[in-house]
């Protein structure tokens, strides 16, 4: 559940779509703390606090480049601030869709709806075992509660659906094992809910796809990049991830192999698998970055924070 590097090079090899190759995270906390609704126009005074408050973000941080206050109108929009910004880390001369790779916005889509005119979002899936055994060799990260997240994330959509926040209009999901086997067909069909024209460049991912596991180097689609938990996990530790996340599996057509029923894990399991995941998050931090990773981790711990408490207060407000 997230924008594979795959398809987030896909998209960027059209010329009309722009998306920073690093997660933006901020946006539910700025949206909290400065932005109204869709049709409200603000001042420069403002245009110039919001910037302030992003040049201390992660993103910036990790793109190495401040944002600047250049907007040439003393008037704007929220959809103003939003492609203002993107196009400060764009060389594109003409795009027309401007996006963010976020997936943790997934349990608070209800607030970019409430503010942005014309939203797209797209959900991309993958088989949660996959993930998790990615995840797991990058990041040490704990693969029962990548299955617990996965149900989470996907009951969550739901939820956005039967509430009509998300509609066919403004929602697309796609499996990324689709894009792996028909990725023509694929990029077609979402070039078309985006509102671009497909072109061939969209098949090549250039070199250096991935910075980590096993499509590092890759500079194309890998249609093998699927299935490889069967090799690596044992019996057991697929069955207990398929009992955890057993009721979505067969919604998204991923074959159960070992599990008859679904089972909850206990929040102290859970809580143990927070406290392990964050300590080899840190270490992944140190090696990658060295010491300045754990500030790093700190500032991405603050702003995830942020989206939590404005998922709560905006959502109060309406």
């Amino acid at each position: 559940s997230y924008l594979d590097k795959e398809i987030e090079i896909s998209l960027n090899n059209n010329e009309k779509i722009a998306i920073p190759q690093s997660e933006m995270h901020f946006w539910p906390d700025l949206i909290r703390r400065y932005l109204g609704p869709p049709d409200l126009v603000y001042n420069r005074r403002a245009h110039v606090n919001i910037i302030e408050y992003i040049n201390r973000t992660s993103f910036v941080r990790y793109m190495g480049k401040r944002v600047k206050v250049n907007f040439d109108s003393n008037t704007w929009t929220n959809n103003d601030l939003f492609v203002n910004i993107i196009s400060q880390y764009s060389e594109k001369k003409e795009p027309i869709v401007f996006g963010d790779k976020t997936p943790s916005y997934i349990f608070c889509l209800d607030i970019f709806v409430q503010t942005f005119e014309d939203i797209k979002i797209v959900h991309i899936a993958r088989d949660p075992r996959d993930v998790a055994l990615s995840s797991m060799k990058i990041w040490g990260k704990n693969i029962y509660r990548i299955a617990y997240q996965y149900k989470m994330i996907l009951s969550k959509l739901k939820s956005w659906e039967d509430k009509n926040i998300l509609n066919e209009f403004n929602f697309k999901q796609i499996r990324y094992e689709d894009l792996l086997g028909s990725p023509v067909e694929t990029l077609r069909d979402l070039c078309g809910f985006l509102g671009v024209s497909y072109c061939d460049d969209m098949l090549n991912v250039g070199n250096n796809v991935e910075n980590y596991g096993d499509a590092k180097d890759a500079s194309v689609i890998l249609s093998n990049n699927k299935n490889k938990y069967m090799s690596v996990l044992t019996d057991n530790q697929i069955r207990s991830m398929e009992e955890i996340c057993y009721d979505w599996l067969g919604n998204y057509g991923y074959p159960i192999h070992y599990a008859s029923k679904s089972v909850s894990i206990s929040r102290m399991r859970l809580s143990i698998c927070y406290l392990m995941d964050a300590v080899n998050i840190m270490k992944f931090r140190i090696k990658d970055e060295g010491m300045s990773g754990m500030w790093t981790q700190w500032i991405l711990f603050r702003e995830r924070m942020g989206q939590r408490f404005a998922e709560f207060v905006v959502r109060k407000k309406c």
